[in-house]
């Protein structure tokens, strides 16, 4: 198996299935040209089925970039397949991933079908879009509460129709790493290693990286994901944890992207911005505080060397360098550094106690430290905080 794992990002789509989010064109064209630019493998540019709008907002997309496929997702129907085609025509490297349910609960409920009826169907699509398409994905929606018996019929049977790449989705985030790792081994059995295999978590159970990795580990070679985690309820994958993952401990995992890592900050942003969706200050890689320290021993620790606490320098993803944080945790070598860090000098030690304590008081009283309060607090102490 080749140590390189393919990005498939599908903000475009999945992510724009969060609650309150809808990408306009010149939104999308953005988002995927700093896509293009980080250097994802496909982008998963919208459903065409949505409307004739959102086919001309995947051609604007299939336009703006150069460097990777453009993909579509589609239900196992011929209609969405012509809009597919339609939507695609533009694309440099198109593929379309069918979705269809493999599990007895969503065959049954959402299609009052037997199993068998509905292979027939999926059977039918895949060969169909074979017709339009070299790259054609199947995608067993539910895949995590269908059983090995159907998840073998079904995914053999696309395969056998034309597919050439297989889509295992943790649909509605049940799977946990350990049976979602061995769910995909089991798959990546059943099809050899001549046909992709791909990975698609949810995160309702907060542990779609978790899954994602545990999949790389088994076999899969494709990963689905959004940026900043967003989409449908709880979310999905998050790309840059999982790249950050794969870059931070290859000593563990021995696989690699193509991905732009310093690029990965700035994409973050951009997705934050044009979603409406902020980032959380303690999110993971790209969060205000993923490389701040407030706490007096993190702060002596970093002070002296930045790997004590840091895995990874911010540089890593261009993302800024984070300052030593101020609050009622921090120590007196924190505060040392700080001040030197503004450029500030204290005339004493009697005075620099007397300024922590002070900040300390504060901060349990629920204040903010940032520099400008500091700041006011050595003036206040000193009579004057005289500058360098």
């Amino acid at each position: 198996m080749s140590d390189l794992v393919y990005i498939s990002d599908t903000t475009l789509r999945d992510g724009e299935q969060a609650a309150g989010v809808a990408f306009g064109i010149d939104d999308k064209i953005a988002i995927a040209r700093q896509l293009n630019k980080l250097g994802v493998d496909e982008i998963e540019a919208g459903f065409p089925g949505i409307s004739q709008e959102e086919i001309e907002a995947i051609q604007a997309v299939s336009k703006a970039v150069t460097g990777c496929r453009t993909a579509v997702l589609v239900r196992a129907r011929r209609d969405d397949i012509d809009k597919a085609a339609e939507a695609l025509q533009y694309a440099k490297q198109p593929l379309v991933c069918i979705v269809a349910p493999v599990s007895d609960l969503h065959i049954s409920v959402k299609f009052g079908k037997s199993r068998a009826e509905f292979l027939a169907v999926v059977e039918d699509s895949v060969r169909y879009a074979r017709e339009h398409f070299e790259l054609v994905t199947f995608s067993g929606e539910d895949a995590t509460r269908a059983g090995n018996d159907a998840l073998e019929t079904f995914y053999l049977s696309a395969v056998a129709a034309g597919a050439s790449t297989i889509s295992i989705p943790d649909t509605v985030g049940y799977a946990q790493p350990g049976e979602f790792g061995e769910l995909v081994s089991y798959v990546r059995g059943l099809l050899g290693p001549g046909i992709g295999l791909r990975v698609h978590c949810h995160n309702d159970l907060g542990v779609a990286v978790a899954n994602s990795l545990a999949g790389i580990c088994n076999g899969a070679n494709v990963v689905s994901c959004t940026f900043n985690g967003i989409g449908e309820r709880a979310g999905n994958a998050a790309l840059e944890e999982i790249v950050a993952a794969l870059a931070i401990r290859a000593d563990y995992y021995q696989r690699s992207t193509r991905l732009r890592l310093d690029e990965i900050y700035a994409t973050s942003q951009l997705v934050s911005r044009l979603s409406g969706i902020a980032i959380g200050a303690t999110k993971s890689v790209v969060g205000a505080n993923a490389f701040a320290h407030s706490a007096g021993i993190h702060q002596q620790g970093v002070l002296r060397d930045r790997a004590t606490y840091e895995i990874a320098s911010p540089a890593l993803i261009g993302a800024p360098q984070r300052g030593l944080v101020m609050g009622k945790h921090t120590g007196r070598h924190g505060l040392k550094a700080k001040l030197k860090e503004l450029n500030v000098v204290v005339p004493d030690d009697a005075a620099s106690i007397t300024i922590l304590a002070e900040m300390k008081r504060r901060a349990h009283d629920g204040a903010t430290i940032d520099d400008a309060a500091l700041l006011a607090i050595v003036a206040e102490v000193t009579g004057a905080g005289a500058r360098r």
